[in-house]
């Protein structure tokens, strides 16, 4: 992970590899549909059901098929055709979508029909994501990939801010059903831009049993175990997602108690984290080539910590506008290392996983990480005792020994 990288300009990297910028340009235009729903959907759940356990429920079934199906999908991704499978999610998720759309226009759209679609859909997404991340390294120069997910990571979370600052005056004017309408015809885009790439696959094979998809997952087990230092970056990651999902839970609460400040520092909060996304991205995007990636990782994690606990600090002075100045501008700190250690992490995984076994390995990064997002929601659910800013301070110790314990690792087998 300390070897250098080709800083490739994006430009270079879009001529060198015109599959993958097809590839990517069809992913972002569905993430665009995405960031829509993420708002028009929400707004539907709450419109049918009135109902805050409701939305707790649309949550749930949210994460249960990562949980459920995050392995299996691994070992579709390595045995079967990737392509088809990314098809095979884009297609199936517009088309639920679009049924979506028709019923609540019609108004004889029923809870469970939503609850039905959103189980669906995230089944679709979790079988069809691990192909898609191990797809990029067979349409992509290797030397390439750190700088091209560096900037892949920054525009997409560019086209994510402004599917959100679109999407509310969208519903307004057009309505929610037509919103919703919307991601559906970018899943049908996505789809038709991938279905025109010609790529040339590895590793298919015809059959597949029940016994063999069980050793396949007791190899990509082994194979983790056995690679040191992707298992302590995997576990630190997903610790890391633990201990941040307290502040995504709690964020309307510190916003609203800590900060004194209404809607409008919602939007700062959203502005701040996704201009740090963007930027922290699209850093290691022109930087790769002079980058040693595992102590930038470990640099930023420690910078995270760091960023983190001063969130924890208001609750200790008296809050003014230099104060909130201070902490937006700290929130677009911790999300910057944050996007630099994501973005790095899924590069090192790219260039390092064997093609054969990268889809199962990719699964089980997403199974972790969304597991560390229900057991960090209930550790949000401490703050109700202890306070948002001292839940946040103690979380952000916990990032703080994942980055020190990083760097122990480093030293001692000098990396």
């Amino acid at each position: 992970m300390g070897k250098k990288n080709d800083g490739a300009s994006i430009l270079t990297i879009l001529k060198e590899n015109p599959k993958y910028s097809l590839f990517q340009s069809a992913n972002l235009i569905s993430r665009f549909g995405d960031s829509l729903d993420s708002i028009a959907f929400g707004w539907l759940v709450y419109d049918i059901t009135k109902s805050a356990m409701s939305m707790a429920m649309f949550f749930l079934l949210n994460v249960l098929p990562n949980l459920i199906f995050s392995l299996p999908a691994g070992v579709l991704a390595d045995r079967k055709s990737k392509k088809r499978l990314t098809l095979f999610g884009y297609a199936g998720r517009g088309i639920v979508v679009v049924l979506l759309s028709f019923l609540y226009a019609n108004r004889v759209l029923q809870p469970w029909m939503i609850f039905t679609a959103t189980f669906i859909t995230s089944t679709l997404e979790t079988l069809s994501m691990p192909a898609s991340s191990a797809l990029v390294p067979q349409i992509i120069k290797k030397e390439h990939i750190t700088a091209a997910t560096g900037y892949y990571s920054s525009i997409t979370s560019l086209v994510e801010l402004l599917g959100l600052s679109v999407a509310g005056f969208l519903i307004g004017s057009i309505g929610t059903a037509n919103v919703i309408l919307i991601d559906a015809i970018t899943f049908f885009a996505a789809f038709f831009i991938i279905l025109s790439i010609k790529i040339e696959e590895i590793g298919q094979k015809a059959t597949l049993t029940i016994g063999e998809g069980i050793r396949d997952i007791r190899e990509a087990f082994t194979y983790i175990r056995k690679q040191a230092v992707i298992l302590a970056i995997i576990g630190c990651g997903a610790l890391t997602n633990l201990a941040f999902t307290p502040l995504n839970v709690t964020e309307v609460i510190y916003v609203k108690e800590i900060l004194k400040m209404g809607p409008q520092g919602m939007s700062l909060f959203s502005a701040a984290a996704a201009l740090g996304g963007i930027l922290g991205g699209w850093l290691i995007g022109k930087k790769a080539a002079s980058m040693n990636l595992l102590r930038t990782f470990v640099n930023s994690l420690t910078l995270a910590a760091i960023t983190y606990f001063i969130l924890g600090i208001p609750a200790f002075i008296a809050v003014n506008v230099p104060v909130t100045v201070i902490i937006i501008f700290d929130l677009f700190l911790l999300s910057f290392f944050v996007s630099i250690m994501t973005t790095i992490l899924s590069a090192y995984l790219m260039q390092i996983v064997p093609q054969e076994i990268m889809g199962r390995v990719f699964s089980f990064l997403s199974m972790l990480f969304m597991v560390a997002t229900p057991l960090g929601s209930l550790l949000a659910g401490v703050t109700e005792f202890i306070g948002v800013t001292t839940m946040i301070m103690l979380a952000s110790l916990l990032v703080l020994s994942s980055a020190l314990y990083l760097k122990f690792y480093i030293k001692k087998n000098k990396l």
